[in-house]
């Protein structure tokens, strides 16, 4: 009996207007070559963050340096919409 375990990434995909990079991950437990067991996973990218080597080739195609600054001006706002006045005294 020999348990083996192989981490995959199983599907790739961009999701939404921002271009969201969701990758789902796939664990595969084996037993002398026999599948025993399947587990599945999900991370979730955002425009702009440092991607793991294995994606960024995906990425590039999709994450425009428009795209890039659109999502960093979409966070700025949101921050600034977030923000409240200091109470007066």
């Amino acid at each position: 009996m020999s348990l083996t375990k192989e981490d995959l990434i199983d599907k790739v995909e961009f999701v939404g207007e921002r271009k969201v990079l969701q990758v789902r991950n796939k664990t595969v437990i084996k037993d002398s070559g026999v599948v025993v067991s399947e587990s599945y996973s999900r991370d979730s990218y955002y425009p702009g963050v440092d991607l793991p080597e294995e994606l960024q080739p995906y990425a590039d195609g999709v994450w425009t340096e428009s795209l890039i600054s659109e999502y960093a001006a979409h966070l700025q706002a949101l921050e600034e919409s977030t923000q409240y006045p200091e109470p007066a005294q």
